[in-house]
């Protein structure tokens, strides 16, 4: 054939990505099912700048099936320049566009050859629609979308209104079609509309091809959907002035309807005649809440989904709408018809579409200088998203950030040495004395030698921080930004010392929050740390619970903010062929995780094959790694050692696992746990700290603190029995997927301006 003596492969699936990682891994699982020989196409990402480590995934990547996959690099300059430098690079005959967010089903490439050849089709596109695990939110935003009440019939559903513009979430053209037409304009937003629009006025043959539709997963919650709609209202305009004869009746209907509400609220009060039109209206809605229910319900067989439909429906309406009385206005006013200009999370000023810069400091351990801290890389992304600038300041750390950031990231200098000059800083500067000498008798700490060990060596740390120079610098030059401190310890020590009235927000987890798990059961400064916060968040209802109970009168407001893990999809697929029960736990080999616990609970377990994979390591991993060499022959121990943040979810996605085991005696709401139920993986765990928040009874069982080998080994085998009757993931997609939750953290902690710490607030409040 033509394009097979022309071409290196009939079809260039181009995907433009930009701090994605994640979800171009989800893109990939999902065209190794693809339908077809893999000589005939080719995925080809373009990257546009990202720091997420996308490069080096991606040149590391070997498909197991055989596809052709391949990237191209560019400095961010947005989604059109990327898909324009594809266009430029791509081998075949037809350049197909996908976003990053969405996933093929096995048919949709075989789909679309088929209507191609059959159509003779140059520029094609394909509907989208919902996976079932996706979100709630997800679900109902998707209905928005494709529902004829609602965008359904311009997006590519099969009843569309005029004609068919294909969308660059799924849309193809053929080489031909780009060589007469040219590439993308710079529109920010509708930029897929006008080269639609630019295909049809040039003859082209357009099809919608229904069978070629691909599981959209939005990256969005209503404050974000309703800023993305506004801005493609206010983009309609545009490209009605652009393109004339394009602008429809039904695409001003938003519009006529938020003018007509406006109209009838403002004279409802006065006039008789405008109450009956505000009843008839108000039947009319009610029709279409009853109509947007049963079509919703219809779909997912879900209330929440179907009341949820209700909600993103009318937010649809209500910004297309606005945005498109925006623009017009502005247009009029002879300005450029332009909505939201880049955040999507709050805070701009809808008049002018302006706002002052937004930049938080965030305090780490050590995180992205050096290892730990995995599951900040959860949440990273999202913040740089909301801010317009992020500074991470680590208080350990040397040498060039071993991970990467958002481009809108800077990391600074750690603001300790080695051991040697921090202990030389901290006892020979000229760092405040009397506050450090003052508390060593009001926190009691002299009264065993741990407790003043302690508090002389976090002394000693502070002083050493209080002498350095970065650090006065920062405490002058970032008086405007938002304080975040990751932990409840460590340069949170140093809150009191912090100048300025601003939001000051910290997180306190386990190790910086449980006094007993400390040498001496203390940890130094408590009341100065919280009377120092603006908000106290917690990881669990546990650790807020606990911090109240001792601290209660210092604490201005404590607030349960659970983290988050990014969806990945669900495990690896067992093979039922195997006989053994694959049994997975991640953490480090520390006394407070008892990982022996379960090695000696496994030596009791007998009949059942037994496969324990540990991941990690730490300073009691070579001892376990001994006595793991002393089992019964139907248990197998494989102990891989220390893994970051992404060869774990690799192991998942490459290896089944039944059942996930954490038998610590201490622990807020891990995060491995979370990963784990996001796998559909049950979980065995003990009933400490805030392990009953995430161990329900739908994602597994919880064993006594106190549990002994024998018991835990009795309590393994009846888990591993009924281990299919549990349904995991249901738990993590309602509280703990950090496409939900760290959003509303940015919003309801971050982002607002609660009054300064020092003054007299609302009352302390409780989630």
């Amino acid at each position: 054939m033509k394009h097979e003596r022309e071409h290196a492969c009939r079809w260039s699936i181009i995907v433009a990505v930009y701090n994605r990682l994640d979800e171009a891994r989800e893109l990939l699982d999902s065209a190794e099912k693809l339908e077809g020989e893999r000589d005939r196409f080719e995925i080809l990402f373009v990257d546009d700048g990202s720091r997420d480590g996308f490069r080096e995934f991606i040149e590391g990547y070997h498909s197991p099936t055989g596809l052709r996959v391949r990237a191209v690099y560019q400095e961010n300059k947005g989604p059109g320049a990327a898909r324009n430098h594809g266009m430029r690079v791509a081998a075949g005959e037809y350049f197909i566009f996908v976003d990053s967010d969405c996933t093929f089903p096995p048919r949709w490439l075989a789909e679309i050859e088929r209507a191609v050849d059959e159509r003779q089709l140059d520029a094609f596109g394909g509907p989208d629609t919902c996976h079932p695990s996706f979100s709630p939110l997800q679900k109902a935003i998707n209905y928005s979308m494709t529902s004829f009440i609602g965008t359904g019939g311009t997006r590519g559903n099969t009843r569309r209104v005029g004609k068919y513009y294909p969308r660059s979430f799924n849309m193809g053209i053929s080489r031909r079609v780009r060589d007469t037409v040219g590439e993308m304009n710079g529109l920010r937003h509708g930029q897929d509309m006008d080269y639609s629009m630019r295909v049809h006025a040039a003859g082209f043959r357009v099809g919608l091809v229904p069978g070629a539709f691909v599981y959209h997963k939005r990256r969005a919650t209503l404050p974000r959907f309703f800023r993305q709609v506004f801005n493609w209202g206010a983009t309609r305009v545009v490209l009605s002035r652009a393109h004339r004869g394009t602008l429809k009746v039904i695409h001003l209907l938003p519009a006529m309807l938020v003018a007509g509400a406006a109209i009838l609220l403002a004279t409802g009060i006065v006039l008789p005649a405008a109450r009956i039109a505000w009843a008839i209206a108000g039947g009319a809605y009610l029709a279409v809440v009853l109509l947007a229910l049963a079509q919703s319900w219809g779909r997912h067989r879900s209330a929440r989904v179907a009341a949820l439909s209700v909600v993103t429906l009318s937010t649809q309406v209500l910004a297309y709408g606005l945005g498109m009385i925006w623009g017009a206005w502005r247009v009029a006013r002879g300005k450029e018809a332009r909505g939201f200009t880049r955040n999507y999370y709050g805070n701009e000023n809808a008049t002018t579409g302006t706002r002052a810069a937004r930049r938080l400091l965030l305090f780490t351990q050590t995180y992205p200088r050096a290892g730990g801290e995995t599951f900040i890389e959860n949440e990273i992304h999202y913040l740089a998203d909301a801010f317009d600038e992020v500074i991470i300041l680590p208080w350990m750390g040397r040498g060039t950030p071993a991970r990467p950031v958002p481009p809108n990231c800077r990391v600074l200098p750690a603001l300790l040495g080695g051991p040697t000059s921090t202990a030389w800083r901290g006892i020979f500067s000229l760092a405040p004395v009397g506050y450090f000498a003052r508390h060593f008798f009001t926190e009691r700490a002299y009264t065993s030698p741990a407790r003043a060990f302690k508090y002389i060596s976090v002394a000693i740390f502070c002083r050493a921080i209080l002498a350095s120079r970065d650090f006065k610098r920062v405490n002058n030059e970032f008086r405007d930004a938002t304080l975040y401190f990751y932990w409840g310890i460590g340069s949170a020590y140093l809150l009191p010392f912090i100048k300025g009235e601003r939001t000051r927000v910290a997180r306190f987890h386990g190790g910086d929050l449980y006094a007993e798990r400390k040498r001496g059961g203390y940890i130094p400064f408590r009341r100065q740390v919280y009377e120092s916060l603006t908000r106290a968040l917690f990881v669990s209802r546990d650790g807020m619970e606990y911090a109240l109970a001792r601290h209660s009168r210092y604490i201005r407001e404590a607030r349960v903010s659970y983290l988050g893990t990014a969806d990945h999809g669900r495990a690896a697929t067992r093979d039922d062929a195997s006989p053994r029960v694959h049994l997975l736990s991640c953490s480090r080999v520390i006394p407070v995780k008892r990982v022996r616990l379960i090695l000696d609970a496994l030596r009791l377990v007998t009949g059942t094959p037994v496969a324990w994979t540990h991941l990690g390591g730490g300073p009691g991993w070579k001892e376990l790694a001994r006595e793991a060499k002393h089992c019964p022959a139907n248990v197998e121990i494989r102990l891989p050692g220390e893994m970051d943040y992404r060869q774990v979810i690799e192991y998942y996605l490459h290896h089944p696992v039944d059942l996930f085991l954490n038998v610590s005696s201490s622990e807020g709401v891990p995060v491995s746990i979370m990963e784990a139920i996001s796998f559909d993986v049950p979980v065995l765990a003990t009933r400490v700290g805030g392990m009953p928040e995430i161990v329900t009874g739908e994602v597994g069982r919880l064993v006594p603190p106190d549990v002994s080998p024998a018991e835990l080994s009795v309590h393994l085998q009846e888990m591993i029995r009924d281990r299919r009757d549990f349904h995991p993931r249901s738990r993590w997609e309602s509280s703990f997927s950090a496409a939900v939750n760290y959003p509303s953290f940015i919003r309801e902690y971050l982002l607002d301006s609660p009054a300064s710490p020092t003054d007299d607030g609302p009352p302390r409040q409780q989630q």
